[in-house]
C-alpha cells in the first residue's frame, strides 16, 4: 500500500513541488497530507515514546509518519497509529522535547486556518488580486502584535489590509498604523474603523 508518483522532473523538482503542494490524492479519492519537519523536531519525534506520538497524531487529526534517512540510503518509517492502540493509563505527561513541538504545530495549524478563513472572506468581498500565504501570514503577525488576536477581528483585519494595502506594515499609511496600534481603543473598534476606511460603502 502507498502512493507511487511518476514525474518527468528530478527528485529535487519533486521535493520543491511537495513543499508547495502539500497533499496528494490516491486513485480512490482519498487525500494524503505531507508535513515537513526541521531536523531537531524530527529527532525529538523519532525518539519520543509511542504514546506521545499517538496523542500528537490525534490532536493534529491526521496520521503522522516519521522518516529518518541514514547515509542517504536507509529510510525508516514509523506510523503513529496502531491496529489496537492502548488506552493511556493515568495522566499523560509530554517530555520537554515534545512540548515545544506540540506548541509549534498548534500555532502553525492556527495560522493555516486563519489564512484559509481570510482567503474565504477576500473571495466573499470580491477581491481578485493575488495575495500569497506569506503575505497574509506577515500581516497576521503584525496585527496580532497590535493586540488584535480574537479570531473574527483578526480575520477581518487581515482581509481589509490585504485589500487596501501592499508591502510591509511600515509602507502602509501612517494613520492606518496608528489606528491598528492604538490600544486605547478596543480591537473591535479598531477593526470597524479599518473596514470603513478600506471598504467604504461596502463596509
Amino acid at each position: 500500500p502507498g502512493i507511487y508518483v511518476r514525474a518527468h522532473g528530478t527528485l529535487d523538482d519533486m521535493w520543491r513541488h511537495f513543499r508547495k503542494f502539500t497533499r496528494v490524492q490516491d486513485e480512490s479519492g482519498k487525500w494524503y497530507y505531507f508535513r515537513f519537519w526541521e531536523q531537531g523536531t524530527l529527532g525529538a519525534l523519532a525518539n519520543a515514546p509511542a504514546i506521545d506520538v499517538r496523542w500528537i497524531n490525534n490532536l493534529l487529526r491526521h496520521r503522522l509518519f516519521i522518516s529518518l534517512s541514514e547515509d542517504g540510503l536507509a529510510l525508516l518509517i514509523r506510523t503513529s497509529e496502531s491496529p489496537n492502540p492502548e488506552r493511556p493509563v493515568g495522566r499523560i505527561v509530554f517530555s520537554s522535547e515534545i512540548r515545544p513541538l506540540l506548541r509549534r504545530q498548534l500555532q502553525q495549524q492556527r495560522r493555516d486556518e486563519d489564512i484559509r478563513l481570510a482567503r474565504a472572506q477576500l473571495v466573499q468581498l470580491g477581491h481578485v488580486a493575488p495575495v500569497s500565504d506569506e503575505q497574509l501570514g506577515q500581516v497576521r503577525v503584525w496585527i496580532m502584535e497590535c493586540g488584535i488576536t480574537k479570531r473574527d477581528h483578526l480575520i477581518e483585519a487581515m482581509s481589509c489590509v490585504a485589500i487596501g494595502f501592499t508591502g510591509a506594515p511600515d509602507s502602509w499609511p501612517v494613520d492606518v498604523r496608528l489606528l491598528l496600534s492604538d490600544r486605547t481603543r478596543g480591537p473591535g473598534v479598531r477593526v470597524w474603523y479599518l473596514r470603513k476606511q478600506v471598504l467604504g460603502d461596502r463596509g
